[in-house]
């Protein structure tokens, strides 16, 4: 699961530990080291709530850092590839740098891997009374 200091990362988080009890699957977080200090207390933040969200729920996890200055989608992929995951789960992100943001899931989805997505649209998770909105791969 992707991992970065937006609070969407919190909020999918719900959703591949929901399918991690069910299967009772290992999560891995990925995440990357950010240069930015407000950034990276950020990413520290959010790091330290879905952690105790997985403790509570009793889900195995790891935690996995991308080398700052490497390409993060790129180093992403490989490592799902290498530990053989079954699963991608990441936010969808539909405001802010739109173009970012698509163009990451959109690597997601057509990895060459073929290793299937889980994407949540975040506003639509956020909105209140909001049916819950999903693409699977």
């Amino acid at each position: 699961m992707p991992f970065s200091f937006a609070k969407e990362s919190v909020q999918v988080a719900e959703f591949a530990s929901s399918l991690a009890k069910k299967f009772d699957a290992k999560i891995h977080l990925v995440g990357y080291k950010d240069a930015d200090e407000w950034l990276a207390r950020d990413i520290k933040t959010n790091e330290v709530v879905v952690r105790r969200h997985l403790a509570e729920l009793g889900i195995e996890y790891e935690l996995v850092s991308i080398p700052s200055g490497s390409d993060y989608e790129a180093g992403l992929l490989e490592y799902a590839k290498e530990i053989d995951a079954d699963l991608i789960a990441a936010a969808y992100f539909s405001h802010g740098i739109k173009d970012l943001f698509h163009q990451f899931i959109q690597e997601m989805i057509e990895n060459k891997h073929g290793i299937p997505v889980l994407t949540v649209n975040a506003v639509e998770v956020m909105a209140i009374n909001s049916g819950y909105s999903f693409i699977t791969v």
